[in-house]
Formats: C-alpha cells, structure tokens, sequence
C-alpha cells in the first residue's frame, strides 16, 4: 500500500507541474510529465496520458486565448500540418530515429542558447501565408515522425515576432490538431485500457488546477519574460533528446549487471524516449506486450534472474509469475532461469502459424538489435532466438491443448553453455 501511496503522489505531483508548464508556456507539457511517469507506468499509458491530458490543457488555453486567433494566420500552418504528418509517418519506416533526434535536438540547444544570450533581432516578415505553410508542412513531418508536435512552429512564431498572445494563439492550435489525431490512433489501435482510463480520472483535478495557475502565472508576465521562458523549455527539450539517444545493447547489459530487480524496472523505464517522442512512439508501438517482455529479458541477464517476479508455487517446479506479458494467459515460472507464457487460442493450425510469424516479428521489433533467430535450431512449428552477447534465449512454439485448440507458446530461458 506504501508503494501504491508513493507512486499515486509523484503521479499527481508531476501532473500539477507539468499542466502548471504548459498553462504558463504554452507547451512543453509531456516533457515535464514523462520525466516523472516513466518510472511508475508503462510507455504506452504515458503515452496515452500525455495525449489525453495535453488535449485538456491545450484545448483550455485556446479557449482562455480565443481572443487572439486569427484564422487567416492560423490555417496555413493548420494546411501544411495535414499535409506533412503522414509523410512523417512514412519517414518512420526508413529514418534513423537516433540521428533524427540527435540532429532535432542539436538545433533546438543552439537556437535556444544563442536565442538567450543575444539580444532581440528584427523579426521575418517576409514570405506571408507561403513560408507559414511551409513551416506548418516541415512541423508536420516532423511530429508524425517523431511526435514533437509544435516545436516549428513555436520556433516560427518567436521569429515572426509576433506578441506572446499570437505566437500561443497559433502554435497551440496545431499542438491540438496534432494531439487530437494522435488521440484517434491510439483510439483506433485499442491502446487504452482501464487502469489508464482510472489515472485519467484522478488525474483531472489536478492538472485543472494546474491549468488554471499556469494561466494566471502567464497572465502577469511580459514580453521579454515569456521569450526568456519558451527559450529555456526549448534548451530543455534539446537537452533531454540528446540524453534520450538509446545506449548500445553492450552498454545496456553492463549497467544491468548486479542490479535488483526492482533496480531493472526502474532503469529500463528511465532509457525509454524523453517526453516530446511519446506519441510518435504510441502511434507505432502495437504491441501491448512490449515494456512486459523487456523488463523479463532484462531480468534473465542479471544475477537474480527471476526472484522478484516469482509468485506463488504450482505443481511440481512450476510457479506463478507477477509479471505477465499484457495480452498472454497462464503466464508462469520453471526453475530457476525458465519463464513462459501462451498466446490466447486458436481454432484452427494455420491461424496459430500466422499468428507465430506475426508475433516472431513483434518480438524482433521489440527486442531490437542483439537478438536474431538461429535458422539452425528452428522449424516450421519451432522459432528459435538467441541472444548475440547473453546466454538467454526465447523460441516460439505451436501447441494443441486437450480440447483440440491450438496456442502460440513464448518461452524465455537462460541456457546452459
């Protein structure tokens, strides 16, 4: 209950901060928020929370700020922001995302960096409703493929100039659109489930209230100061993508050695993507099971193995597990290094075989770099993966169960070399 208390207070703490952030600045929400969540939920329900709550809070501020938008300034960015996220989701497919973020976060240091310590040049006045679209177009492709869904375009507007009230009666209208058909994807995918539905609720009041102080803070600040401050959120943002770049898979064992398990958890969720990358990391991350699968593959690479997650004793050396693979059924212990879990049933043989090739490929995705399948120890009803630096190893199995139906079996193991 202690642990349960703990995690509820640093949830609603880093709720209230970040809204607090966002009702000051404008944006900048998720990376507060992130910083916090990822050590107490899943990727895929910060994900899912940051999308949520970031609607509500750009959604009030827009209204709070209706009096400021015009919409002959704002379509342009609106048109090109249409246009170009679905060529950042393409993007995804092929772009190096560590290149990608490491490049995106080197200009947002050095325009933030110089943007403080100059003083405040002429602003770009040329290029009207073009070169607004043609930002809107860049910011487009930019969050479908990443999910920093207005970092141009806030850019943009403090090189236009334009009062502070503009510049966030523009630049949050297109986080909203952005949020709004993330929000969709996620809908769609099936990818919100109860206990994130729950913390939304919580969570309301206090991001409301944190909405609330932000605005009133934003209220009674000038021009200078607000440029100082949406400056210094872009510092951070560039920062914390340059820290984001995911270490090698040598360098990831390394820090897992001698760790506890708990130990693991908390440093596997701290390696995930900073907060600016989440919807684009929600938008194409369909396997619900994911985080679940790290964490256990992790844990089989320490000293430990499985003694964290070890439940309760079944018939003969098998136990039950704590950690279960979101999605599986009759997840369980063997031993000592042996963990397994089975795929819901199948009617049929042939669903079951494509089912295995589906998951043999979520699992690869997943897994990443490091694991690859040993064609000489596998089969047409056998998969076999093996890790390139660790004596672990997962196979995919077809099984018939007593009433004739047909499952997918993972199971990870430790072996003995």
């Amino acid at each position: 209950m202690e642990f349960v208390t703990l995690d509820l207070a640093i949830f609603l703490l880093a709720t209230f901060a970040a809204a607090l952030v966002a009702g000051l600045a404008g944006f900048a929400f998720g990376l507060v928020a992130a910083a916090a969540w990822l050590h107490i939920l899943t990727p895929l329900q910060t994900a899912s929370l940051i999308i949520a709550f970031g609607l509500i809070v750009q959604g009030v501020a827009v209204w709070k700020l209706r009096h400021a938008l015009q919409w002959d300034r704002l379509w342009p960015f609106l048109l090109g922001g249409l246009l170009g996220v679905p060529v950042g989701v393409v993007v995804v497919a092929w772009a190096n995302l560590d290149h990608m973020r490491a490049g995106v976060g080197a200009l947002l240091i050095l325009y933030s960096a110089y943007g403080l310590v100059r003083p405040v040049t002429k602003p770009i006045l040329a290029g009207g409703a073009r070169a607004d679209a043609g930002v809107g177009l860049l910011n487009g492709i930019l969050g479908g493929a990443t999910g920093l869904a207005g970092i141009l375009v806030t850019i943009w507007c403090g090189l236009r100039g334009w009062p502070k009230d503009v510049q966030r009666a523009t630049f949050q209208p297109v986080g909203v659109a952005i949020f709004a058909m993330s929000a969709i994807v996620l809908g769609l995918n099936g990818a919100v489930d109860a206990n994130t539905v729950r913390r939304f609720f919580v969570g309301l009041p206090i991001l409301l209230a944190g909405t609330w102080l932000g605005l009133k803070l934003y209220g009674r600040i000038d021009e200078a100061s607000f440029r100082k401050i949406v400056l210094a959120l872009l510092l951070a943002s560039g920062v914390a993508l340059i820290f984001s770049l995911r270490p090698s898979i040598a360098q990831a064992e390394e820090k897992f050695q001698g760790l506890t398990g708990a130990q693991i958890r908390a440093k596997i969720s701290g390696m995930e993507l900073p907060a600016a990358m989440w919807v684009r990391e929600a938008r194409a991350q369909v396997v619900p099971y994911c985080a679940d699968l790290k964490r256990v593959a992790a844990l089989a690479m320490t000293k430990e193995r499985f003694a964290s997650i070890i439940g309760k004793p079944r018939e003969g050396n098998f136990l039950d597990t704590t950690l279960t693979l979101t999605g599986w059924k009759d997840c369980s212990l063997y031993g000592a290094g042996t963990y397994a879990c089975d795929f819901p049933e199948f009617d049929s043989a042939e669903d079951a075989e494509r089912a295995q090739a589906e998951i043999l490929q979520q699992v690869k995705a997943c897994l990443g770099e490091g694991w690859s399948e040993a064609a000489d120890r596998s089969s047409a009803r056998y998969v076999v993966l093996h890790h390139a630096a660790r004596p672990v190893s997962i196979t995919l199995s077809l099984d018939e169960t007593s009433d004739k139906k047909h499952v997918v079996r993972l199971i990870l193991f430790v072996r003995r070399n």
